[in-house]
């Protein structure tokens, strides 16, 4: 190994004549000029002819300072000394320098490496490199001098840990530097081959409580909903009030169905909309009457103008009559397009203001509890909303009260939480007070509360079970037994066919805990029991 050391070399040494100085002192002679350096030599740890290496040189150097690389090669590691000198033309040599330096040890850099060869193939092993292992790995001259990132096959190699080695070769035919990585195979499973392009859908069909071909209901099609989700209508004709299973499916033109889709739906009452009606007959006759009804054709008469019925709408003008006595009135209107309207009424005040303009009035069943809500748009005088309960919609009873807004414009809104409404049917009705104790009454709306009974008035036995449970349960009305898993997952859903014991298959259920509902249209049955 060569390393540099500089030296700094001091040039043009001279002998200098000293003149023995007379009685009578007198100026030295001037010392001889420096003669050109003809080479630069040195030494190590000894001077002698057969120690001495050149250095390089070059007339440039000539009474300059230089700084220059010696070769040390096959110095020994450790302490050495440095001898160099110069020579004149004259071949008179300078004073040696000496220097000590320290060598660290013997090398040598190595030379340059060659070039990489292409890269002409790549190869892996699994577990254990060989001949019989290796498998090839897909190349492509894109991936020479590049870090690529490539699948490899796994067929056949067993669930667990495993080491892979991967290698590539050069054209010259000399392979890398294995590399090792350990990985884990969860399972010997492989991708699917991608799924051929979906046929073209031929029709649509669906089914309820039952997938047989004589259930079959066909659904409207058209090639609009081709890859599409579509919302079509269906026809529940016959179907039976209470809780039904909905089964559809579709078919392609390879004739080739698709997976069954379960859905459940609530049956309230076996009716079906009715046609479209035919278009309406051009308006003939309009008349009106104020709270008592003289009978068709007797009211007092409308002119008629315009050619559809908004514009006939918009140019209604009438005039009230004066001897109407202070209070509330209804206006009457209907129309003869053969035959006569149902009658549309209009409340009005004479004399009087009303106190409150309703929006609207509505309450709903949340969580066992009614929910009463109401909105108006203004209010003048007003004092407070009292709420009223009924079970017959009959007899109502105070069961709340809230503080109304007094005097607004504004549009505000109210509501009331009935904590415990009974099992059927809830009446309610809003009584609204003014500040002088006079009231008027909103709108009566209702809800449905379903009795929901617990375990104690259901039997689940044995519980626990292995194959099957019996359910035990007082109910007059044709039930629904349905069970859950603990994911809300519906597992089994029969019809209980007015049977008061029944036996129900649990054989194919996992094990775990399961929730069963029994529904017969007016009480809700619940319990649980453990699959063994």
């Amino acid at each position: 190994m060569k390393k540099i050391i500089f030296l700094f070399i001091a040039i043009a040494l001279h002998l200098i004549v000293l003149a023995q100085v007379p009685t009578q002192s007198a100026y030295p002679n001037a010392p001889l000029a420096a003669t050109n350096i003809n080479n630069y030599s040195f030494y190590v740890d000894s001077v002698g002819n057969s120690n001495e290496q050149p250095l390089a040189f070059a007339t440039a150097s000539t009474n300059s300072t230089i700084a220059t690389p010696i070769n040390l090669a096959g110095v020994t590691t450790g302490l050495h000394q440095l001898y160099v000198k110069v020579t004149t033309t004259d071949g008179v040599p300078s004073i040696t320098n000496i220097g000590n330096f320290y060598m660290e040890g013997d090398n040598v850099y190595p030379n340059v490496p060659a070039a990489a060869m292409p890269i002409n193939s790549y190869s892996f092993f699994i577990d254990s490199v060989g001949n019989t292992n290796e498998q090839p790995l897909a190349f492509t001259a894109a991936l020479n001098n590049t870090t690529t990132a490539t699948p490899i096959n796994l067929s056949g190699v067993t669930s667990g840990f495993h080491q892979l080695y991967a290698k590539v070769t050069t054209n010259n035919g000399v392979p890398s530097i294995t590399n090792i990585g350990n990985f884990f195979m969860d399972g010997n499973t492989f991708y699917a081959n991608a799924p051929a392009a979906p046929t073209a859908i031929d029709r649509y069909e669906f089914f309820i409580d039952s997938v047989t071909a004589t259930n079959i209901r066909p659904l409207s099609f058209s090639a609009a909903l081709q890859n599409a989700s579509p919302s079509t209508s269906i026809d529940l004709l016959g179907v039976l009030p209470g809780i039904h299973q909905l089964y559809a499916r579709v078919f392609t033109t390879t004739n080739i169905p698709s997976i069954v889709n379960l859905g459940q739906f609530l049956m309230e009452q076996n009716f079906r909309y009715v046609d479209v009606p035919t278009a309406a007959p051009a308006l003939q006759n309009m008349e009106y009457y104020i709270d008592t009804d003289p009978g068709y054709g007797l009211a007092t008469p409308i002119n008629v103008t315009g050619t559809n019925t908004t514009e006939v709408f918009n140019n209604i003008s009438v005039s009230i009559p004066n001897n109407l006595s202070t209070g509330e009135h209804f206006f009457h209107i209907r129309s003869r397009q053969n035959p006569w309207s149902i009658d549309n009424v209009i409340p009005f005040q004479i004399g009087t203001i009303l106190p409150v303009s309703w929006l609207y009035v509505r309450a709903q069943l949340i969580s066992g509890s009614s929910i009463i809500q109401w909105s108006t748009a203004s209010e003048i005088n007003s004092k407070s909303f009292d709420v009223e309960w009924s079970v017959d919609g009959n007899t109502f009873i105070k069961i709340g009260s809230v503080n109304a807004a007094g005097n607004t414009n504004n549009i505000s809104s109210y509501n009331y939480t009935h904590s415990n409404p009974t099992s059927g049917l809830n009446y309610y009705r809003i009584k609204q007070i003014d500040i002088d104790g006079r009231f008027t009454y909103s709108v009566v709306v209702k809800v449905n509360k379903l009795q929901e009974r617990q375990f104690t008035e259901m039997s689940i036995f044995p519980n626990p079970a292995a194959s099957y449970i019996n359910l035990k349960f007082e109910s007059s009305k044709n039930s629904f037994v349905q069970i859950y898993d603990v994911q809300g997952k519906l597992v089994i859903s029969l019809n209980a066919n007015n049977q008061s014991l029944i036996k129900i298959d649990i054989a194919t259920l996992a094990k775990g805990t399961y929730v069963i509902k029994a529904i017969d249209g007016l009480s809700l049955y619940t319990g649980s029991f453990i699959k063994q």
